[in-house]
């Protein structure tokens, strides 16, 4: 059993054990999991991933989940978090106005609100702090405004006095044609005009007005950081966690599509996972499936892993199965006797061992060769660092149990041509099997001293 901390109201924690997951039904994912208190009364925890109704705002096909939403390891802490910051707008008036469109035209902000009940409003003491904002941001844009005209014009004025020659053209004709596409580039640069992302002269022209609007992302940026400093939270591990959240999206959820099978050359059945790309912030579904997220759920799993809840129920009164289940999980768990009994070697259990008879491993696809391992390290087998790193760590070292002694009594090892391996994990604690991302180490098991080696 494991401490399971469970937070669903700030600053309300609860210390609990957690003792395992219930049986999921045939056809089914995993969903609660039990525990209990330091009397023995046992809870069942719902926790509830958060994922968008859809992908595809036009065929708008509800999202799946393509493997196991949470790993087979225990839950160790459930505690409030946020993925995103509240939306922000001009004045209350203004968020009244827009609060029922969002629906249609900005889901994420309706789903924000319903949640958390939160927005930020600018109040008209706002306005001094938000005018030196905007000037510090004029002072970027006109520095960079200035570079891009001063680049294009330099090249404009070298098509113009440079030779055919110089310029590896051929005729007059192409000379003229460059000039042409390099004075487009500066009419753009130019343009009174203010154009989205783009470097132009127009974008100097910015008023305070408009920062209240929101262009330019300037009154967002400042609210959100006067939020962050009220409340503690931290924007740059917010951010860090979306793309943790994207990345769980893709590999657990998807929508239900004829997809192509190149390993049968057919189509088939199947779910196509999320396809955000790189800008993946600015993309409608997650920013919505990013918005109902109350919680986050971290377990004892090597990875570490986390996964981030709409919600989470936390029930005490337990049907007669579930209550015989939790008998169950809690004998398992369990210790038999305090007084250690007879000692067995894990030779029978385990795979392979080190020399030093301190530490074990299960077969599975995280035991690796030599080589192997210097690839995914990102570097050679016969790198002086790599070699160093290694032999700075006998203990990572593994052999098959069955020929560990003849290994152990040899004088001179080489001749046995038995070849080490190496627990990928133990380099690499987050290493998961592309095929399978929620593959749970088989098993791993350490000893101070070689006692039970025989």
């Amino acid at each position: 059993m494991k401490r399971v901390t469970i937070e669903l109201t700030k600053g309300t924690q609860r210390q609990l054990q957690s003792i395992g997951w219930r049986a999921a039904k045939r056809g089914h994912y995993r969903e609660h999991f039990f525990a209990i208190d330091e009397d023995g009364a046992a809870f069942v925890i719902t926790p509830k991933p958060a994922i968008p109704d859809y992908y595809d705002p036009l065929r708008q096909v509800r999202a799946v989940f393509l493997c196991e939403p949470f790993p087979a390891a225990v839950c160790i802490d459930i505690s409030p978090w946020r993925l995103l910051p509240p939306p922000c707008y001009k004045s209350r008036k203004d968020f009244d106005a827009q609060l029922l469109c969002h629906s249609q035209f900005e889901p994420w902000k309706w789903v924000y609100w319903k949640t958390h009940g939160e927005a930020l409003v600018l109040k008209p003491s706002d306005d001094s702090a938000l005018q030196k904002e905007l000037e510090g941001w004029l002072v970027k844009m006109r520095a960079a405004y200035e570079l891009q005209a001063a680049l294009w014009r330099s090249k404009i004025e070298r098509v113009k006095t440079a030779t055919l020659e110089e310029l590896r053209f051929q005729t007059e004709q192409e000379r003229a044609n460059e000039l042409v596409e390099l004075q487009e580039q500066l009419n753009i640069v130019e343009s009174e005009n203010p154009i989205d992302g783009v470097v132009c002269k127009g974008r100097l022209k910015l008023t305070l007005e408009d920062v209240k609007r929101g262009c330019e992302g300037i009154r967002d940026t400042w609210l959100h950081q006067q939020w962050a400093k009220e409340t503690g939270a931290d924007l740059a591990i917010m951010a860090r966690e979306r793309r943790v959240y994207r990345d769980w999206l893709v590999s657990h959820t998807g929508t239900p599509a004829i997809v192509y099978d190149s390993r049968i050359r057919e189509q088939r059945q199947g779910i196509e996972p999320p396809n955000f790309g790189g800008r993946f912030d600015e993309i409608p579904q997650f920013l919505e499936a990013c918005a109902p997220v109350r919680y986050r759920a971290r377990f004892a799993d090597n990875a570490g892993t986390a996964v981030y809840l709409a919600d989470c129920e936390l029930r005490t009164e337990l049907t007669v199965d579930e209550l015989d289940e939790v008998r169950k999980l809690t004998a398992a768990n369990t210790p038999r006797s305090n007084t250690p009994g007879p000692q067995h070697t894990p030779q029978a259990q385990f795979e392979y061992v080190n020399i030093q008879g301190t530490e074990w491993r299960k077969a599975g696809p995280q035991m690796v060769r030599r080589g192997k391992l210097a690839e995914h390290q990102r570097t050679t087998k016969d790198g002086s660092a790599f070699r160093k790193t290694l032999s700075s760590h006998p203990e990572r070292w593994f052999y098959p149990t069955k020929v560990i002694a003849q290994l152990r009594k040899a004088k001179d090892k080489s001749t046995l041509r038995i070849a080490a391996m190496f627990d990928i994990t133990d380099w690499d604690p987050n290493w998961r099997p592309r095929s399978n991302p929620s593959w749970v180490h088989p098993g791993k098991r350490s000893e101070p001293l070689r006692a039970n080696q025989g």
